[in-house]
């Protein structure tokens, strides 16, 4: 699966002497995010400096036993 991302995202592999690299159409399909998902690329998250999520607690854990 490895070979075939690296292929498919526009990497470079040796073939016969020469180096090749995919066409673009093959790359075209890759620019889909279903795409990429499938293939368990998850599209990255934005992180903004400064900003933070408060945690929930679990009010099981809060109780006197």
């Amino acid at each position: 699966m490895e070979r075939v991302k690296h292929q498919i995202s526009g990497g470079w592999w040796e073939e016969g002497g020469k180096y090749v690299q995919a066409g673009e159409g093959v790359k075209e399909v890759f620019d889909s995010k279903d795409f990429q998902r499938r293939l368990g690329w998850a599209a990255g998250q934005s992180l903004n400096p400064g900003m933070w999520t408060p945690c929930t607690v679990d009010s099981t854990l809060l109780r006197d036993s």
